[in-house]
């Protein structure tokens, strides 16, 4: 009798050895499709980071004289600008910049617009206008600024 239940042990004890052989079969498998899977996604990332940042590239080529202008302005404020007045001519400049983009361009374009083109095709000639007339203002200012500006 005593035999028997060791050889019943014996068989338990195989088919639990089975068992778990055939569970960390099914683990080793699932690992490997998993690391697969992140390889597979890996790879697809890869793709689309250098997808995007050849897009990024172009964007920034296209929006590059539009973002420029701002950021190179604000550097050459800090730069001529002496230590303890940067703050202030930092405050100064954004007023100027959102008071004129926000408060004086708008409407302009929109009375220019109006006044000359009326319909619905007026707003981009207006723009147009408006546009070349800001710059040329900000040409004058530049001039005229640069007599005070010291040899730096």
């Amino acid at each position: 009798e005593e035999a028997a239940r060791e050889r019943k042990a014996a068989k338990a004890a195989r088919k639990r050895a089975k068992a778990a052989e055939t569970a960390l079969y099914a683990a080793e498998t699932d690992a490997l499709a998993a690391i697969e899977a992140a390889e597979h996604v890996e790879q697809r990332l890869e793709r689309e980071r250098a997808a995007a940042a050849q897009a990024g590239w172009a964007e920034a080529a296209a929006l590059a004289p539009a973002i420029s202008d701002a950021e190179v302005a604000a550097a050459a404020l800090q730069q001529i600008a002496p230590n303890r007045m940067r703050a202030t001519v930092s405050a100064a400049y954004l007023f100027v910049v959102n008071f004129v983009g926000l408060v004086i361009g708008p409407p302009a374009v929109a009375a220019l617009a109006d006044m000359m083109f009326p319909g619905e095709e007026g707003i981009r000639y207006s723009i147009a206008i408006i546009s070349p007339v800001g710059y040329a203002i900000a040409i004058v200012c530049f001039f005229l600024a640069m007599r005070f500006a010291g040899e730096d």
